[in-house]
Parts: C-alpha cells; structure tokens; sequence
C-alpha cells in the first residue's frame, strides 16, 4: 500500500515537472549604461513597471558645472537599433505640448541631479479623452528587442551637448 501511494506521488509530481511551462523574461546588458563629458553624468536604466518587460527608462543627469543645464525634449530622441525614432514623454507631460512639439526644457541647476522616469512616444498608447489629465494621458508600452536607448540632448550656455546612451534588451526563457 505505501509502496503504491509513493509511486503514485512519484508520477504525479513528473508530470506536474513535466508539465511545467517557461515563462520569458526581458533582460538589459549592461542593466545600467552611463555616460558623460565635461558638463554633465548620464544614466539610463530599463525599468520594468509591471510583469517581466521593460517598458521605460529611468533618466538621471547629474550637472557637474556651476551653471544651470537644461534637458531638451524636443531635440532628444529615442534610439532604436541605432536609429532616432520619435522623442520622449513623461508622466505629468501634456498632451498638447508633445503634439506641437512645445515641449518644456527641464532646467538642472548647478551641482544639482535630475531624475524622470521616460518612455518613448513611438510606443505609447494615449488614454481615452474622457480619462484624460496631466498625469493619465499617455501609458508606457513595450520596449521591444534590439538596441534601445537615448540620444540626450542638453543645453549648456546656448549650446547643445549630445549624449547616446544604449542597452540592448532581448528575452530570457527562465523555468
């Protein structure tokens, strides 16, 4: 009788193992890229919101002069497989603004770090109208596989000062 009831176990928990499904997982190599010149320190990092894929950045420039830098959304893009694709957005930005392209800069004063969790507008959904505010306007989406990042554009005394930032992101089958 015991000797039926382990066997019994023994089958049904192969097959339980058996049957077990893979799950895919996005995965960033380098997890965090950085970069940088004489005026500022860039930092890029995929961030997962919810589930297993990426579906934003976490930016942070940190201003290493005694002057005020400022980000320029209109001109920074998002970079896919090395190509410049649309612009960023971010939660609290308006609508209308990325629509005319009239994007405010973000101002980083002197000595002073700034930090916006970004996704790109080429793969945000917009909410419905009747749901709309500052804050619910756009939702993230997937960033897909491949090379993914940022082509930062700040401004330091009238002039531009560009940065590339990238991860590659690709899919993981873990058990």
């Amino acid at each position: 009788m015991k000797r039926g009831i382990l066997a019994s176990c023994m089958v049904i928990l192969s097959l339980v193992m058996g049957c077990a499904t893979a799950t895919n997982i996005a995965v960033s190599s380098p997890p965090v890229q950085t970069g940088g010149n004489e005026y500022y320190e860039a930092r890029l990092e995929p961030l997962k919101s919810s589930g297993n894929f990426f579906d934003s950045f976490r930016l942070t420039v940190a201003n290493k002069t005694d002057g005020n830098l400022e980000i320029d959304w209109n001109k920074t893009r998002y970079l896919f497989n090395g190509a410049a694709q649309e612009g960023f957005v971010y939660k609290g930005i308006s609508p209308k603004d990325v629509r005319s392209g009239k994007v405010p800069l973000d101002t980083i004063a002197a000595r002073q770090t700034a930090t916006r969790v970004i996704y790109p507008l080429r793969l945000a959904a917009w909410v419905p109208a009747q749901e709309r505010t500052l804050d619910k306007g756009l939702s993230p989406g997937l960033l897909p596989d491949g090379e993914n990042g940022i082509s930062l554009v700040v401004i330091r005394d009238g002039k531009e000062v560009v940065e590339k930032l990238t991860v590659k992101i690709s899919e993981k089958e873990v058990k």
